[in-house]
């Protein structure tokens, strides 16, 4: 098992663009089994550009690089009525002054809707001594950070936390998704219609009344 990790992108480059940028508020929280919900909320509209739940699967690193992740998609809301999620690959190294990694590879772009070629950065932050509105790079740390997945009874939904920070992702019968952020209990973000509905048994506590069922503690 490995440790938990809740990263935020600090930045996109798609082949297209001229400059690095970041339009989205993007966190990925990492369970110790590898799974993971990642949430991007687009900054301008502050609804989801993209919505994933999965797990990563290491890979052969690519030369020049110091690891390769496979990224397989359970839940995807860029999926076409009746698509199975796919998979991404990205390959990733340290940057050189900074605690900051780079990704490459080729993903879907949300916003034109083809696979590009594209650069991320990202910075894993701290879990426990951040706050929404001050979210603190993760220093050097030897304490164990607690977290859970709890998926619905039916695989249509995920829900990691990861210290004091929580996110899920979910369809209704609809199959429109719904998506929520946490902190501690509180709601920093909520998007769909049922999505209190169907998360409020984080907020409430009110658990083992649910179908949400714990399927990893670490």
């Amino acid at each position: 098992m490995c440790e938990p990790v809740f990263s935020t992108r600090v930045s996109i480059k798609w082949e297209s663009d001229p400059k690095p940028h970041e339009p989205t508020s993007t966190w990925v929280f990492t369970a110790g089994n590898e799974e993971f919900v990642d949430t991007r909320i687009n900054l301008a509209s502050s609804t989801p550009d993209w919505l994933i739940t999965g797990y990563e699967k290491a890979l052969a690193t690519k030369a020049g690089y110091e690891s390769t992740i496979m990224f397989c998609h359970a839940l995807d809301n860029l999926c076409k009525p009746g698509e199975m999620p796919g998979a991404d690959v990205g390959h990733f190294k340290n940057i050189a002054g900074s605690s900051d990694r780079l990704e490459e590879g080729a993903m879907m772009n949300p916003d034109i809707g083809k696979n590009m070629e594209y650069q991320e950065v990202w910075r894993t932050l701290d879990p426990i001594h951040s706050t929404v509105s001050d979210l603190k790079p993760l220093g050097v740390s030897t304490k164990h950070v607690e977290n859970q997945v709890w998926k619905l009874e039916d695989s249509k939904g995920a829900f990691i936390k990861i210290g004091e920070f929580s996110q899920g992702v979910a369809v209704n019968a609809k199959n429109e998704y719904q998506c929520i952020r946490l902190f501690k209990q509180e709601v920093v973000y909520q998007y769909g219609n049922e999505s209190y509905r169907i998360f409020a048994p984080f907020i409430t506590g009110h658990l083992k009344q649910s179908n949400w069922v714990k399927t990893f503690q670490g």
